[in-house]
């Protein structure tokens, strides 16, 4: 079996493997302080991913290499290192159309009744400027009493 850098300035033969006894669990985050000396372990002294979770794998914790890596690949997309696990994007606001909306819906309606569904939101968000989600507007259709078949004939 392999053997594991120790410090940075260690040299690893070729082909040799990093032996980690103790990985860190799964879920664990990894401290905001530790992921940016990771980033400058491999920007500054131009150390691998093998290389460098070996380097930090001293002590009690163990940190893998696909945790060094997924910590790369994060500052190489964001410029930080700060992770947003746990944290997800606010749920989409259900616009509600009022009753300007309501009659320029019926002017989109009324102009192309032979157009699908879709080209007629594409057309109400061109005409208003509203961005309103696929399913609120026809909700919106459907609540002005158009169907499709009255839409077309």
């Amino acid at each position: 079996r392999g053997w594991c850098l120790r410090s940075p300035r260690d040299v690893v033969p070729e082909g040799g493997a990093c032996d980690l006894l103790r990985a860190m669990p799964k879920g664990v985050e990894l401290p905001e302080d530790l992921r940016w000396r990771i980033v400058y372990s491999i920007w500054w002294d131009q150390l691998d991913f093998a290389e460098t979770a070996c380097s930090f794998s001293t002590g009690p914790m163990q940190i893998g290499q696909r945790a060094v890596e997924d910590t790369w690949n994060l500052f190489d997309l964001t410029g930080d290192v700060a992770s947003r696990r746990g944290q997800r994007a606010a749920p989409p606001v259900n616009r509600v159309m009022d009753m300007r909306a309501d009659m320029e819906l019926i002017d989109v309606l009324l102009d192309a009744p032979e157009a699908t569904l879709y080209e007629q939101h594409a057309a109400f968000e061109a005409e208003t400027g509203l961005t309103v989600h696929i399913s609120t507007f026809c909700q919106s259709v459907r609540r002005l009493g158009f169907s499709r078949k009255k839409v077309r004939g």
